[in-house]
């Protein structure tokens, strides 16, 4: 059976139309970082649907292939206590947090995303970030208490 080479590209030509957009559609690219900065109220390091805390900043920083870190952008927490970022490309990542003065980290728990701290600037461990993830990072803060230690 003869088919001419007219025929044959335009064959390949229509399949090439049908497949590539599935393709294209299919493959995310970037990923995308957000969470909220609470306030802590009840004490246990979980994340109870507190308020959020204005005011912070948080930066997103890459490790680079040869260790270094690369600070990519910084936002300030919106009223609500919310950031987010995205990023073009799979890596390595973590979180520098500011908050604002007399704040403090809240005590590790099941929820906040930062390291313990002392005093109002922290850091969350590097996790990873693939094409097309998602991923949410939330860090507790309580405010500075005054706090009386007797010795008798």
């Amino acid at each position: 059976m003869y088919v001419s080479k007219k025929k044959a590209l335009l064959f390949l030509l229509l399949l090439l139309g049908l497949f590539l957009p599935l393709g294209r559609e299919a493959r995310a690219e970037g990923a995308q970082i957000s969470g909220v900065v609470w306030l802590e109220k009840t004490v246990d390091g979980a994340y109870n649907n507190e308020s959020g805390l204005a005011g912070a900043t948080v930066a997103l920083a890459q490790r680079q292939e040869n260790g270094e870190e690369k600070r990519l952008a910084s936002v300030t927490t919106d009223k609500d206590g919310a950031f987010a970022f995205s990023v073009s490309q799979a890596g390595e990542y973590r979180l520098l947090i500011d908050l604002p003065e007399d704040y403090y980290f809240t005590l590790p728990g099941t929820a906040s995303a930062a390291l313990p701290a002392q005093g109002s600037s922290s850091a969350t461990p590097y996790f990873s970030l693939t094409d097309g993830q998602f991923a949410v990072k939330n860090i507790g803060a309580c405010r500075a208490s005054a706090a009386v230690t007797a010795i008798a």
